[in-house]
């Protein structure tokens, strides 16, 4: 019985004196342990710095990114509000277009049916009291019987004038002035040796197309 607390004194003995024994190598040791975790936990300090800025630099990415597809598609919004504006103002410029083709349309017309019937009327009266009355005589009175026949435009009334299908003919027709001609530009030389932007602008000059063109 007395044997056992003396050897657990024993037993006891021996770790103080191995723990005695290592006090030496504890101390050197532990600095540098100190100086290990210093530098890991600069480490780990660093490492979490840089995954901060790898998070900022990766928000500001996604930021940039956002702010450029905002802009992309308001940029888009605008292209097609301009594209629609632009295809309606050629939508209505065609429109326009097409009036004055019409408009011009109708305006040739009625002047190829002026100078048709003009000449028509003063070679149907002229044969006709040529016929009864000699042909000097009947010429005469065929041009001068017919109310829309004229020689100049001094045979016409105020706002006629004697519209001729060439310069070198002798008999023409009364014909309206046109007042309102179409912004067209086809220029043609009248017999007053002229230019003019179309053949409308000359009659209302009261004066007939000589040639396509400039003078």
């Amino acid at each position: 019985m007395d044997a056992i607390p003396v050897l657990a004194l024993l037993d006891k003995s021996l770790v103080l004196k191995t723990l005695v024994n290592q006090i030496p190598v504890i101390t050197k040791v532990a600095p540098i342990m100190k100086e290990n975790l210093s530098v890991v936990k600069m480490d780990v300090t660093n490492v979490l710095a840089l995954l901060d800025k790898s998070l900022v630099l990766r928000i500001h990415a996604m930021v940039d990114q956002l702010v450029i597809k905002l802009a992309i598609t308001k940029a888009t919004h605008t292209i097609m509000e301009t594209f629609s504006v632009v295809k309606m103002d050629v939508t209505n410029v065609l429109a326009h277009l097409e009036r004055l083709l019409v408009q011009k349309k109708a305006c040739d017309s009625g002047s190829n049916s002026g100078h048709n019937s003009g000449s028509n009327s003063g070679s149907n009266s002229g044969s006709n009291s040529g016929h009864n009355s000699g042909s000097n005589s009947g010429s005469n009175s065929g041009h001068n019987s017919g109310s829309n026949s004229c020689g100049s435009n001094s045979d016409c009334k105020s706002g006629s004038y004697c519209s001729k299908k060439s310069c070198t003919d002798q008999q023409g027709t009364c014909t309206t002035i046109p007042q309102n001609c179409l912004a067209l530009y086809q220029p043609v030389c009248g017999c007053d040796n002229k230019t003019y932007s179309h053949s409308c602008n000359c009659a209302g000059a009261g004066q007939n197309v000589k040639s396509q063109g400039k003078c």
